[in-house]
């Protein structure tokens, strides 16, 4: 690991045999002594929660915990514990659990498309307002919401880039939902909004989510999904926007950056042009100036000649002779 940088999130949990192991001894207890007790309730209880436990730790898939948790049940049925009737209540509800899990895990897996369309469409943006376009256009079409993008101007300011009505728009300070992710990070939802506290830019927001955008440890803009419905949003809905912020953050970030270094660059070369004129202006003085001085020297040696010519001219004076 590099110095200076922070530990990674662990994100991978490794699937070990011995938390099956304690579950399986849980549901086996739990049958022996709900069938010797005559109690269906606390058996319902076990079994569903040794099912969530194995998904959850263990190390095999759904389909053998369902099965193991359903052989359970089939023989707390044959121990006189359950009725069929129960029986079959309790499978359906292990059934509806597993589907829920499956359901949750699939729909991730739907999402991972989208997510790779969404950034590999940043990526072939030229500009950092062509970013801005991308992201407001995508989002849109997915959300069916009114998407606003606020970046920051360098000078603790926000502004919206030209793709909004194709000029750019700065900000007022209004202590709006915006200028507080801006300065604070975060994200934030709500499904009424009021218009003098959060202060959307849609006037017809009923509902609103905005997360800030960050990279590189620095705080870029804001990202704000606005509709025209109350409680449009959920919180599922809020962590798939956070992970649409994330990849806008990234592309923004990096153009950001290369503004930066062409700014960098042009305040760069034109201090060198800058140098280099004042160099030559220097030097061009600097030759003025020794031809002055040599065309002096040069009258000073002929007036000198001069008078060494007129005194050879005529002759010694008296205090001479």
């Amino acid at each position: 690991m590099k110095a200076g940088r922070t530990k990674a999130v662990p994100l991978f949990r490794q699937r070990r045999f011995w938390p099956s192991v304690f579950w399986v001894a849980v549901l086996v207890v739990g049958v022996l002594a709900g069938s010797l007790l005559k109690m269906p309730e606390f058996l319902i209880a076990v079994i569903l929660s040794v099912f969530l436990g194995l998904n959850e730790v263990g190390r095999w898939p759904y389909k053998t915990n369902l099965v193991l948790c359903a052989g359970a049940a089939i023989t707390a049925v044959l121990a006189g514990t359950f009725n069929w009737v129960q029986t079959g209540s309790l499978l359906l509800l292990l059934f509806i659990l597993a589907g829920f899990m499956l359901y949750f895990r699939d729909s991730v897996r739907r999402m991972l498309p989208a997510f790779h369309d969404f950034a590999a469409l940043l990526c072939e943006a030229g500009t950092l307002d062509q970013v801005a376009a991308i992201a407001v256009d995508e989002i849109g079409e997915m959300s069916g919401a009114a998407v606003f993008i606020a970046l920051s101007d360098g000078k603790s300011g926000l502004y919206l880039p030209e793709y909004h009505e194709d000029k750019r728009i700065d900000l007022k300070r209004d202590g709006g939902v915006m200028w507080k992710l801006f300065a604070s990070g975060g994200s934030y939802m709500t499904g009424k909004v009021e218009q003098l506290v959060d202060m959307p830019l849609y006037r017809e927001a009923r509902s609103l989510m905005s997360v800030g955008l960050e990279a590189g440890g620095e705080k870029i803009g804001v990202i704000q999904l606005e509709s025209d419905r109350p409680h449009a949003f959920s919180e599922e809905d809020q962590s798939v926007f956070e992970i649409l912020a994330f990849f806008v953050s990234q592309a923004v970030y990096v153009y950001m950056k290369e503004v930066a270094k062409k700014e960098a660059a042009m305040e760069k070369l034109e201090m060198e042009r800058k140098f280099e004129a004042a160099v030559k202006t220097t030097g061009k003085k600097s030759a003025e100036s020794a031809k002055n001085k040599q065309l002096a020297i040069s009258f000073d040696e002929a007036d000198k000649a001069d008078q060494d010519k007129e005194t050879a001219e005529t002759g010694p004076g008296e205090d001479d002779a």
